[in-house]
């Protein structure tokens, strides 16, 4: 293969859509693949480079035939150093894939190309290479090589004139395994052998622990059978030592890769505390396998903290920053050393902001963003570190936000991480990364403006995150991942244009969103943070139904999805946004009795909500803006309710208590929020506090529908003068 050629791309996997999760398997192993030290060192002295195994095209979709192939993708195959199939009889029946192979053969001939066996029958390998076209295409259904590895120029004038033999790794049980297969393309792309990166003996190991994984009850027993074999009294020998290490590094990639995928939070524990357990019994000395211990306690900690075990992910999360730190003590200058204590103060910082602890949260995180200044001084353009500063300064934000005297700080370190991802986006080798991150920056910086204003800011920002998403779409237009943070940001422009008061434009982004979502959970159906951001997506396009005057549209929407969003709230996992829907759906349904005159129904749903909530209240759960939202909706409408009823002394008596509960640091809330409270002003005739509150939404543009006529109707009856550029509402539109 010619070497003076550039290439954009490492590897270009081709595969039917199919088996679109292993593409996604194999994508995530390599991109994140590194090197071990002794054999990068090597490669550097050989004035090669460090054997990064990225950027990877991978086309998400098939298309349906030769003209569809868009001119994207076609070039992708042309700038890909070696191309990578996945190889399954699905692959074997997929037109696109034999026509990516075909694209890439012309070009390269039969170098580069490296399969990855998944499913079916590799024994008929050998057999393809004098088949005609024909007989090539009748290759039986099990076979998982496609055709047009083996066609040569006797049917394709531009393929070469032998067959392909590519390297071939086999992901099956029977054959290498998958960790062996995706450490073989490694190999293979990267020019080592094999037997450098994966002892023998420690291969015939993975694969007895795989087989035990599969069957579950035999973790343990296999971890204490090595863990005793390697480090028995007497025979720490050097050779042993380093096979205990890679042995605990290995089960650290399984806890984090496979175990997850089981659902079974009971192995899950038992494992990491045998893995801990091994970890212990490791008396490690060299420097780099402390590295890894940090970067495995590091992962540990992830998979801890997604299950809800803040205790133990503190503790495991502790002991990554401690290995960190006395890495950086005595090797001040070593990068890799100083990125794991940066990392690890950041998974800190982010963890504990969601549990309430701003301050803390924020002493981590500036640990971590000295770290990577310093970094980016020695390499202002590594990636790694790019992304990871932009997402310190978005959790120190995050964290800032929470602090109503800190809005100013929310807004700073939002602004930085926003001014890194743009600089990010920008370097020529940007990965997808890039955008994602610059289109999430700009939905940070619209949430600061729907607390602080002005609103035209906050739908500003948030078209610029709905185009960015857009634009990496395009880009990748098979991408899920593209898909759904574009939906997230259209139901985000949904909220802004809601608060500036476009109902038409807020209605278009949301029904966009669900559209979205639908039709990737025709895809993944069981994928729950799709289903759940469905959930919501839904509950503001029917409260903005509600808005519009057209109940009964939003009662069948809530109807449909009722069932999914009570199944979040009932689950073994619920989170305070989980809990917000639930009780926002509830909110919606009382609306709908008292629309159809059931005054009973709806104070009986409203008193469940607000008693419900009110169980809560002692574990902060007021700090979800969603939650908060609901909460003061709920006890304006319960306290409307009951006034219509004509039991003014229990409205006032529940309207105080929002008061008391809501007029706290009112200036850190969102500004529905803020509107809610004022509108509880207007209630009880408080018109001094109510002008206030209504003055500062005016100057900052808020003015969603509902909020607008029952201030008008306010200052219509001569209660509140108009703010200044006060503008009325066109229409009345419902109630």
């Amino acid at each position: 293969m010619p070497n003076d050629r550039n290439f954009k791309y490492k590897a270009f996997i081709s595969y039917s859509h199919k088996d679109r999760i292993w593409s996604e398997w194999l994508h995530k192993k390599l991109e994140n693949y590194h090197l071990p030290k002794a054999l990068r060192k090597k490669r550097i002295e050989e004035g090669k480079d460090v054997g990064r195994l990225r950027p990877i095209f991978r086309d998400r979709e098939e298309l349906p035939a030769h003209e569809n192939m868009t001119a994207k993708i076609l070039e992708a195959v042309r700038s890909a150093e070696y191309l990578i199939v996945v190889c399954s009889p699905n692959s074997v029946a997929s037109a696109m894939v034999n026509e990516e192979i075909r694209e890439f053969r012309k070009l390269n001939g039969n170098t580069n190309i490296l399969c990855l066996i998944t499913e079916g029958e590799p024994g008929v390998f050998n057999s393809h290479s004098n088949l005609t076209l024909t007989e090539a295409e009748a290759i039986p259904e099990n076979a998982c090589f496609p055709a047009a590895l083996f066609e040569t120029a006797e049917f394709h004038k531009d393929l070469p004139t032998a067959a392909s033999n590519p390297l071939a790794a086999d992901a099956r049980a029977e054959g290498d395994g998958k960790r062996n297969a995706y450490l073989k393309i490694a190999a293979g792309m990267l020019g080592v052998n094999l037997g450098e990166l994966v002892r023998r003996d420690f291969v015939k190991r993975q694969r007895q622990i795989s087989m035990a994984l599969a069957v579950s009850v035999g973790i343990s027993a296999a971890m204490g059978w090595l863990a005793w074999t390697a480090i028995k009294e007497g025979r720490r020998a050097e050779q042993q030592q380093m096979e205990a290490e890679e042995f605990a590094d290995y089960f650290a990639d399984i806890l984090v890769d496979e175990l997850p995928k089981t659902g079974r939070e009971d192995l899950i524990q038992g494992v990491v505390d045998r893995l801990l357990s091994y970890y212990d019994g490791l008396d490690i000395k060299s420097a780099d396998a402390l590295y890894r211990k940090g970067l495995a306690f590091t992962r540990i900690a992830h998979i801890l903290d997604s299950y809800d075990q803040y205790q133990d992910y503190r503790r495991i999360q502790q002991q990554a920053i401690d290995i960190a730190e006395k890495l950086v003590s005595k090797h001040p200058k070593n990068t890799d050393y100083l990125f794991l204590k940066a990392q690890s103060n950041g998974s800190m910082a982010l963890a504990i902001t969601w549990k309430g602890e701003p301050e803390q949260a924020v002493r981590y995180s500036q640990i971590e963003k000295e770290i990577l200044h310093r970094l980016l001084e020695i390499d202002p353009k590594n990636q790694d570190w790019l992304r990871t500063l932009g997402v310190s300064y978005t959790v120190s934000g995050l964290a800032h936000l929470q602090n109503s005297e800190n809005i100013k700080a929310a807004e700073s370190d939002y602004r930085k991480a926003l001014e890194i991802r743009l600089a990010a986006s920008k370097l020529p080798d940007a990965h997808n990364w890039a955008l994602n991150h610059l289109g999430a920056a700009y939905v940070n910086m619209s949430v600061v403006h729907s607390v602080k204003g002005p609103i035209s800011k906050m739908v500003s920002y948030a078209k610029q995150s709905r185009d960015t998403f857009e634009s990496n779409s395009e880009h990748d237009p098979n991408s899920v991942n593209a898909h759904f943070v574009t939906a997230r940001s259209e139901r985000n422009l949904g909220h802004a244009e809601r608060f500036a008061g476009d109902l038409a434009a807020a209605l278009e982004m949301y029904e966009a969103s669900a559209k979205h979502l639908e039709d990737l959970l025709m895809e993944r159906p069981n994928n729950s943070l799709w289903k759940h951001t469905l959930n919501l997506v839904v509950i503001a396009y029917a409260e903005t139904l509600i808005t519009d005057g057209r109940y009964e549209a939003a009662a069948r929407l809530i109807d449909k999805y009722s069932a999914s969003i009570a199944s979040f709230y009932t689950g073994t996992d619920v989170k305070n946004y989980h809990i917000a829907a639930y009780y926002h759906a509830n909110y919606l349904k009382a609306l709908f009795a008292y629309d159809r005159g059931d005054a009973n129904s709806a104070i009986r749903m409203l008193d469940d909500i607000l008693a419900n909530l009110d169980q809560d209240r002692s574990a902060n759960i007021l700090k979800a803006a969603r939650i908060s939202n609901v909460y003061s909706s709920a006890y304006l409408t319960y306290g409307q309710i009951l006034a219509e009823q004509g039991q003014t002394a229990s409205a006032n008596t529940i309207w105080r208590e929002a008061i008391e509960i809501f007029d706290q640091n009112l200036g850190a809330k969102r500004m529905d929020i803020k509107a809610n409270v004022a509108q509880i002003f207007l209630m009880l005739e408080e018109y001094e506090k109510a002008q206030q509150i209504i003055d500062t939404l005016e100057r900052d543009g808020y003015r969603e529908v509902a909020y607008v006529r029952a201030v008008d109707r306010e200052i219509r009856s001569g209660g509140i003068s108009a703010p200044l550029g006060w503008r009325s509402p066109v229409s009345v539109v419902g109630k």
